[in-house]
């Protein structure tokens, strides 16, 4: 198993361009399916949101469920759960629910990591949804958590 923690706050003002996290990003075995659970804590204001993305290892796919404030909500009681399957070189992204700059919400992951033969980046990229002269930022102690299910024997992304 493998864990990262964010030990510093990350801020991003007035983007809405995806830019990697500084910590939150694992190197997974290539023909490996990986069970991955993530918990991102963040704040951002009410109308900015936050827009995320995964980096990917080339050839490979995630396949996960994603739990947190629903874009646009009033406060963390309005959840979203959303279903999504990336793929390398997808533009996906997920848009979830900016509270206020001063509240912290929680968006958790959980997920198939499917590697074929690269070796390469899994990671965590994230913005603001629509551009504001507010902060939006990934709190200390977010994680994302890595575990080597099983050899990946032929799955295949191309439908």
């Amino acid at each position: 198993m493998t864990r990262v923690m964010k030990t510093i706050d990350e801020s991003r003002p007035s983007t809405t361009t995806l830019s990697p996290d500084s910590h939150l990003k694992l190197i997974p075995d290539p023909w490996g399916v990986y069970e991955v659970v993530g918990r991102i804590k963040y704040r951002s204001a009410a109308g900015a949101d936050f827009k995320f993305s995964f980096t990917l290892p080339s050839g490979s796919r995630f396949d996960f469920f994603a739990l947190g404030p629903n874009a646009g909500a009033a406060d963390e009681n309005a959840l979203r759960m959303g279903t999504f399957n990336w793929s390398a070189g997808d533009t996906n992204t997920a848009v979830y629910g900016g509270i206020g700059s001063s509240t912290d919400s929680t968006l958790y992951i959980r997920g198939l990591l499917f590697t074929e033969d690269t070796i390469g980046d899994f990671g965590l990229e994230w913005a603001q949804q629509v551009s504001t002269a507010s902060t939006t930022r990934v709190r200390y102690c977010s994680t994302l958590v890595m575990e080597y299910v099983e050899e990946n024997i032929g799955y295949s992304p191309a439908p």
